[in-house]
């Protein structure tokens, strides 16, 4: 009787840890589909556009300089439409280079809509100082 007991409980026990793998192999799924979706590109808010190329043009005004072309992606990173593109690794704004092409500065999205007007010109400033057609 002792024994049966046992293989009663040894069974409950492994069954209940089969259960534990199984939820938690089913979060972490969940959790991998939701950083991919995150990662990926998405449509900016045109208002957003608008904001970048503003700050932009303030800064190059004051430099007297004319002012690169300014983008807006949800995240750096993440792909922006051409497949061998992606535009830089993080943070909040990135001068994007192109042979060819006159340079871009994409701001994050974040920039846009978590900074004060005078960070993001500070922001766009560090980043008219280092593209091709910036103040040196």
């Amino acid at each position: 009787m002792a024994y049966a007991l046992l293989i009663v409980v040894a069974i409950a026990y492994l069954g209940g840890a089969v259960l534990v793998v199984a939820a938690l192999a089913k979060v972490m799924a969940t959790w991998s589909q939701g950083w991919r979706t995150r990662r990926a590109a998405e449509p900016v808010d045109q208002a957003l556009h608008e904001r970048a190329a503003a700050a932009m043009a303030a800064v190059a005004e004051r430099a007297n300089v004319a002012a690169p072309a300014t983008d807006v992606v949800a995240i750096l990173g993440a792909p922006t439409g051409a497949a061998d593109h992606v535009v830089g690794d993080g943070g909040l704004a990135v001068t994007r280079f192109h042979a060819g092409h006159t340079a871009t500065v994409v701001f994050a999205q974040v920039a846009l809509t978590g900074l004060s007007c005078a960070a993001v010109q500070s922001l766009a400033a560090h980043d008219l100082l280092t593209a091709p057609t910036g103040v040196s």
